[in-house]
């Protein structure tokens, strides 16, 4: 049937109404919704007394009186003076349309509301209810220069996103991160995965809360969304390696493409021992604006993507934590109780700082203020501003590191290994040793690719290392630079790299005073953390193969003789790593790992090592902290046995040198070792 464009007028009562509203400015004729006008007015009659007189029918016309007149007085003419006459005539005939009149509220008995509602003073995301004191007034600044002004600003410490996983976390008691203290000791790196995460608020508060404990993944879609790790203002960012699925870091990152959960799983696996993830975070979304109603719809494919990712990455004994929305559909439901037959426990909830939009609940607290701080205070946030750190000069960094007058020790030089000093090395066991290729220096990281060395005597400069590499903040190691190699002849290969000798700290955690086997496990910790295997562009860093010293013939096991391209075809010693890439080696280092007057022995009734002070006769089978050499003390009393010719089984020893023979050290590591029948062994 075709709508009717006019209504008819069934009496005079409706004619008398409609002359009478164009006598006082209110036609409605303009407006594109007549058939609702006449429909109103016929509602209008109906609810009137029967009488059909001119009176009664006045009672409900819809006019706009002044703010004088009382309720039942005469309607005032459009244009005259009301406190309404600030708006156009337009909205007063809509008003008029619905039958407003002045003091009374909209409806049938007038239930509505009378007065204006008020613009809102909602101040950016602010939750409702929150009031911040020092906010209400209007804002007057004098912007004079004296008195210097200041301002405190409350913000979000993390990004909008972000305070929902230490909500989760504190409610299922810490199960994924970890206590709020991590174990320093702890060798083993927290792995986890972040999909469908950008900008990588998450990542951002699991670096925070583990610092370079952690060993963080990520894939999402490229574009707008993608991770934004420059933004990563209160954790190291170098710690969070993006993977787009197939290709690497050129794929796009689509979750809903197979080939790309496939290579995300492969890589996951491949640098975590192919045992998986402690725990991923899955965050993904998008819009559905005018259909809300079907979000859940819409967003199947998606949840069943993320939940595949899970299942694919996380290893055994680990969590994960997915964002979902209404959980009504039989498929919905469905993938919850796949979830439920794999791991031991499924919970469903709503963090409390979850974003009150769309059919979430929102909630009016006027004490939210107060509610904040309790939740921070409980998650151990601290409630500050997060702001993007300042950058400082190396030395200045250097000097706050260190917060020392042991400047000298820097640069100092190790004693070279000859004749008389292989004497300091009768405690064998005191003792640890490292090939090195080059001279050692030290280097700084101050964020990403801020990267800095210094030779260690104060007359030298720090300076820009020319290398493509990231390190965290805060970062002070003992290093050098070498060229490692690849093959062999015109095919050979050549990247520098850099090998870590020692750690002074990471990340801003000082381990100067760890034992030197604990600073070497944690730094091979941390290059763990910050290695990223899928930029092969990038230089890479490794900590040194650590030896002890009475083992120093598996050393040697390691030397080779290899054509090095450019050397004229000409055979060189070669040192080969762990990762079947070698260097050439210049000589040995050789660290002492015991403070005086402790030293280790072996006790020949116990079969077991133990520590001994040779100034009050103490003896302990537990390392007593005294005799914990610091990074100082291990840097000042070094030693360097330079190499020469004749360490290799191929080499020709020159019987004028100066230098020490391989037979030479080998016969006195022999005479001394613990464990030879000759060598000293003390009986306890």
């Amino acid at each position: 049937m075709k709508r009717r464009s006019e209504p008819e007028v069934r009496n005079s009562t409706e004619i008398r109404k409609k002359k009478k509203i164009e006598e006082l400015g209110l036609n409605l004729s303009s407006t594109s919704d007549d058939d609702t006008q006449y429909s109103n007015q016929g509602t209008q009659e109906s609810s009137t007394s029967g009488t059909g007189s001119d009176s009664d029918g006045e009672e409900k016309r819809p006019v706009f009186r002044s703010v004088g007149e009382d309720a039942s007085s005469e309607p005032v003419a459009e244009g005259s003076s009301s406190r309404y006459s600030m708006y156009n005539s337009v909205s007063q005939k809509l008003m008029a349309k619905m039958g407003f009149r002045e003091g009374e509220g909209l409806g049938k008995f007038g239930q509505g509301r009378k007065e204006i509602v008020e613009t809102s003073n909602q101040k950016g995301r602010r939750g409702l209810g929150l009031v911040l004191k020092g906010f209400e007034k209007e804002l007057n600044i004098n912007w004079r220069q004296e008195p210097e002004a200041t301002a405190y600003e409350e913000v979000d410490w993390f990004p909008e996103c972000t305070t929902e996983i230490p909500d989760a976390d504190e409610l299922s008691d810490w199960m994924t991160v970890g206590k709020q203290r991590p174990k320093e000791r702890d060798s083993d790196l927290l792995y986890f995965a972040d999909v469908c995460a950008g900008p990588g608020g998450f990542s951002e508060y699991v670096l925070w809360r583990k610092k370079w404990h952690a060993k963080g993944f990520g894939m999402t879609l490229k574009g707008p969304n993608d991770f934004k790790l420059e933004d990563f203002y209160a954790a190291p960012s170098e710690l969070f390696e993006p993977y787009y699925g197939e290709g690497g870091v050129d794929g796009d990152g689509d979750v809903t493409r197979p080939e790309n959960i496939t290579a995300f799983r492969n890589f996951v696996l491949d640098n975590t021992e192919h045992k998986g993830v402690h725990f991923m975070m899955a965050d993904g979304g998008f819009s559905v604006e005018g259909q809300e109603n079907i979000q859940e719809i819409l967003s199947k494919q998606l949840l069943l993507c993320q939940f595949l990712v899970g299942l694919s990455v996380i290893r055994t004994g680990g969590h994960f934590i997915c964002k979902t929305f209404d959980l009504f559909t039989p498929f919905s439901v469905g993938l919850v109780y796949l979830l439920y037959c794999c791991f031991e426990r499924v919970s469903l909830f709503k963090p409390l700082t979850s974003r009150p939009a769309n059919s979430e609940r929102t909630l009016s607290e006027p004490r939210q203020a107060d509610i904040r701080k309790e939740c921070l205070k409980l998650w151990g946030v601290p409630d500050q501003a997060r702001v993007a750190p300042t950058n400082s000069e190396p030395k200045t960094k250097f000097f706050q590191l260190i917060q020392s007058s042991e400047i000298e020790v820097f640069g100092y030089k190790p004693t070279p290994l000859t004749s008389k000093t292989i004497k300091k090395l009768s405690n064998l066991l005191d003792f640890r040793c490292m090939v090195c290729g080059s001279d050692p220096t030290f280097l700084l990281g101050l964020g990403r690719s801020q990267i800095y060395t210094w030779a260690g005597r104060p007359s030298d400069r720090w300076t820009k290392i020319d290398l493509k590499t990231e390190l965290p903040r805060e970062t002070l190691l003992s290093v050098e630079i070498v060229y490692e190699l690849k093959g062999e002849g015109k095919a050979q290969r050549k990247i520098s790299a850099i090998h870590v000798l020692d750690a002074l700290f990471l990340n801003g955690t000082d381990v100067r005073k760890y034992h030197f086997n604990q600073r070497i496990q944690l730094a091979e910790k941390f290059v763990k953390a910050v290695s990223k295997p899928s930029r092969p562009d990038m230089n890479p860093i490794r900590v040194k193969e650590v030896y002890r010293l009475e083992e120093i013939e598996k050393i040697f096991l390691r030397l080779e003789m290899k054509v090095i391209k450019g050397s004229g075809g000409g055979m060189r010693l070669s040192y080969t790593g762990r990762d079947d890439r070698h260097f050439l080696p210049c000589g040995l280092y050789i660290v002492k790992t015991i403070n005086d007057p402790w030293t280790m022995a072996f006790s020949k009734s116990h079969n077991k090592k133990y520590f001994y002070n040779s100034k009050n006769k103490q003896s302990s089978y537990e390392v007593p902290v005294e005799s914990i050499a610091p990074f100082n003390v291990c840097y000042f009393e070094r030693l360097f046995w330079e190499w020469d010719d004749g360490v290799h089984s191929s080499q020709k020893q020159d019987s004028s040198s100066e230098k020490l023979s391989k037979d030479t050290v080998l016969q006195f590591i022999q005479a001394h070792h613990p464990f030879n029948p000759c060598g000293p062994r003390e009986e306890r």
